[in-house]
């Protein structure tokens, strides 16, 4: 080869490595070499963030308002009455009637409906059984259900309802929170896998160069092929080609951890451009408790998806007692105690067992079709519930044992694949000795740096699964809550 081809050749490299060494100097200022004075956004600190901020969790705490409005809906049914009514009619100046009936109506919770009231009727054209006394009747009685609505009517079953939509509501509640935490959390172990694939990705396009510039220096002196330096080249590129995949990789998981980030549930957030994750030691790869492992044994009454259905069985049960309540005939029995004076002082002293109205009403449909087809429905329904609910436990504690089985399993791997990365390492660099005593080829040396790379890959990739599957256990043991 002419020495102006060499030349010419070694000028080449020169230009293509100093293009690497300033797209790798603007990664390095931007993701490999942090500012000590800035601590890193560990997962507990993240979801603490979401917890305070994050529009689902702003909407969730809603449901327990919304149970309160519909508790205080129903305990409105109990609520007493004011009522009354005045009807009149005159015609040539002449009052024909005068029908005054007012009074305060109790209702109560065993069925009982307290009355007290007064009725004042006058007139010349008066139906006589609307006559009373002067100047006013007084009554006081109760009406009392003694067929249908004895026991259960529908005031009192949706009161029991709305306490049991309370107690559906807040584990819906916790349900939601759980579910977006567990988003959260494998979104921030993603964001971590691509952030610390970009540092392997960094560091191994940065010993590449190195080898690219001590192969070149060799080629001059003599040392080594030119053809050398055409490899080392090629390997430069791909270690370029696949940094830009890792960035990208980064990139794109980063927004996605900031579609977690809100203020208010309103204001969306983003992460600071030196946001960077915890780098994780085999500390936090530690055995798993053994409250955590007694904490299955409990999960079919902590979890919150079990205990929504566990209330929504007992709402329709309450609507099935109802139902059977309706095959029973209507039996309505009234009875008001009667008492007139012109002091009213005197009433109860004037009163006499003698006074008094009372009246009994009953009706019973023929042959039930809508009592009885209410009845079978709801009967289907909570059948139906029971079976869902008896599959969500057998899904959950299967769900929760498979992630516990993970993070076993994933652990042991990690602590396994440490030492294996540094069993890669460790023959990348010797092969490294060789090749620079030229004892060895580049091709080899290329072929050890990708085992260890792999290797490296890996081991991140068993990192990531872990906490993953730690978040999982968490979310089917509840722990978020």
């Amino acid at each position: 080869m002419k020495r102006s081809d060499i030349l010419s050749f070694k000028n080449g490299v020169l230009r293509l490595r100093l293009m690497l060494l300033v797209v790798v100097l603007g990664v390095s200022f931007s993701t490999y070499g942090q500012n000590k004075s800035v601590k890193p956004l560990t997962e507990p600190q993240f979801l603490e963030l979401v917890r305070v901020g994050h529009p689902v969790v702003m909407r969730s705490n809603l449901f327990s308002e919304e149970a309160k409005g519909k508790l205080r809906e129903a305990r409105g049914a109990f609520d007493p009455e004011l009522y009354g009514e005045l009807s009149q009619k005159n015609f040539d100046d002449r009052e024909y009637y005068s029908l005054l009936q007012s009074g305060i109506r109790v209702p109560t919770w065993f069925g009982v409906t307290l009355d007290v009231g007064l009725e004042n009727n006058r007139g010349f054209q008066l139906n006589p059984e609307g006559l009373t006394p002067s100047p006013e009747l007084w009554y006081a009685g109760i009406s009392v259900p003694i067929g249908q609505g004895l026991f259960i009517d529908e005031r009192r079953t949706e009161l029991r309802k709305a306490k049991a939509f309370m107690e559906q509501n807040e584990a819906d509640r916790k349900l939601l929170v759980n579910e977006i935490m567990l988003d959260a959390s494998t979104a921030y172990w993603k964001w971590y896998e691509a952030y610390f694939g970009v540092r392997i990705a960094q560091e191994v396009l940065f010993n590449s160069e190195q080898r690219l510039d001590g192969v070149i220096q060799s080629a001059i002196r003599g040392d080594k092929p030119y053809i050398d330096t055409l490899e080392a080249t090629i390997q430069v590129q791909n270690r370029m080609a696949n940094r830009m995949t890792a960035k990208l990789e980064l990139f794109n998981h980063q927004l996605y951890l900031e579609t977690f980030l809100w203020k208010d549930g309103i204001v969306p957030l983003e992460l600071s451009p030196e946001s960077f994750p915890k780098e994780l030691t085999l500390d936090d790869f530690s055995a798993i408790s053994y409250e955590t492992i007694s904490r299955l044994d409990s999960i079919g009454v902590v979890h919150p998806k079990l205990m929504s259905y566990r209330s929504e069985i007992q709402i329709k049960e309450l609507d099935l007692r109802l139902k059977r309540e309706y095959l029973k005939p209507k039996i309505d029995l009234k009875y008001n105690a009667l008492s007139s004076s012109a002091n009213r002082s005197e009433l109860l002293s004037n009163y006499s067992l003698n006074n008094y109205n009372w009246g009994v009403k009953v009706a019973l449909p023929l042959f039930l079709r809508k009592e009885r087809g209410g009845l079978k429905l709801t009967q289907v329904k909570v059948e139906d519930l029971t079976y869902k609910l008896t599959d969500e436990i057998a899904q959950v504690n299967y769900k929760a044992r498979t992630a516990l089985n993970n993070l076993e399993n994933s652990r042991e791997q990690v602590e396994l694949f440490e030492q294996t990365v540094e069993n890669y390492k460790k023959l990348y660099e010797s092969e490294v000795f060789l090749f620079d005593i030229g004892e060895s080829s580049l091709f080899l040396v290329n072929s050890r740096e990708k085992s260890w790379l792999n290797a490296q890959i890996k081991l991140l990739a068993l990192k990531t699964k872990n906490q993953v599957s730690k978040a999982e256990l968490n979310f089917n043991l509840a722990v978020y809550n």
